[in-house]
């Protein structure tokens, strides 16, 4: 059952009830079971909200950053002075 209120019809789709791409974890917790409809709606809704939150520049994280630069996933900063060799010694790049 759609897990919408007044909603009878069978659920066959399963979504974020956090948008993870507003901070939502992907875990059953945060999930809902929703008819076609009513997830076409809420993905409606939460993409106004996500695009809002950009203008805004609300949004952080993995989701803010592939944005801001792209579709890659931005380095951390690893230190690449250093590197680890297959026996599990690090040793420094020189």
């Amino acid at each position: 059952m759609c897990q919408y209120p007044g909603c009878d019809a069978s659920a066959h789709e399963v979504d974020h009830i956090v948008p993870q791409g507003l901070g939502g974890k992907s875990s059953l917790c945060n999930a809902q079971l929703l008819c076609g409809t009513h997830h076409k709606q809420k993905t409606a809704q939460d993409v106004k909200v996500m695009a809002k939150a950009d203008r805004q520049g609300v949004r952080s994280g993995q989701q803010a950053r592939r944005k801001r630069n792209g579709s890659q996933i931005q380095s951390r900063g690893f230190d690449k002075r250093y590197r680890k060799k297959m026996n599990g010694q690090v040793e420094r790049v020189t």
